[in-house]
């Protein structure tokens, strides 16, 4: 479908609903144009059925915005205008798609949900972990994987930023000095150098105890 609004005026308040009848998918707005007086008029997305729903995008200005989703199967759009100088209006699509934060299975439906860490786009098949470093940001899915602040470190699929670590990382060697598994003990691990790294590594099978 399309939305599209170019007779802006002053003191204006204009409402969409955008719905998707499959309650899997959730709406999503690509714009051609927008040209709103930046900084007093808005257009404003909401994930939900009113706008006391959560806002997800507040847009101004005249630089044409990123695709704009919300996460639920329905979405409100409102245009607000102050008591003077207005823009040329603007122009979208509006498309129904699977959201970051899902992926469409293996049966083609947005029935996946990514486990914390892990983040997907929009229509993505799979979900991507987050890199070391980072962590997941589910509450801004357009830089889903949010750094950790200077000087802080994360392993591989972090879920917040309590797993950010005051410590440095030390590279894992290409050629370690030893390793274990099963139900064994080893003789002592002796490296010369003043920091040892020792990364546990498990698969995706059965786990046991401890070590």
């Amino acid at each position: 479908g399309h939305l599209v609004h170019n007779e802006l005026t002053n003191n204006q308040n204009c409402f969409w609903s955008l719905s998707c009848s499959n309650t899997l998918l959730s709406p999503l707005l690509s714009f051609s144009s927008f040209s709103v007086e930046s900084g007093w008029d808005y257009v404003n997305v909401y994930d939900g059925t009113t706008t006391l729903s959560d806002m997800t995008s507040s847009l101004t200005g005249n630089d044409i915005p990123a695709p704009t989703f919300v996460f639920g199967n329905v979405a409100i759009v409102e245009y607000a205008s102050d008591e003077s100088v207005n823009g040329d209006g603007f122009n979208a699509t509006f498309s129904c798609v699977c959201p970051p934060g899902k992926f469409v299975d293996a049966n083609g439906q947005c029935n996946g949900l990514c486990h914390p860490g892990t983040f997907s786009t929009v229509g993505a098949t799979n979900c991507t972990d987050c890199p070391p470093g980072t962590v997941d940001n589910d509450a801004n899915p357009s830089t889903p994987c949010q750094e950790c602040a200077a000087g802080r470190f994360s392993n591989l699929i972090a879920a917040s930023m309590e797993e950010c670590y005051a410590q440095c990382p030390v590279s894992i060697p290409a050629s370690p000095q030893g390793s274990m598994s099963i139900d064994q003990c080893t003789q002592p691990f002796v490296d010369g150098n003043p920091t040892m790294l020792i990364p546990f590594v498990s698969t995706a099978g059965g786990l046991t105890d401890q070590f």
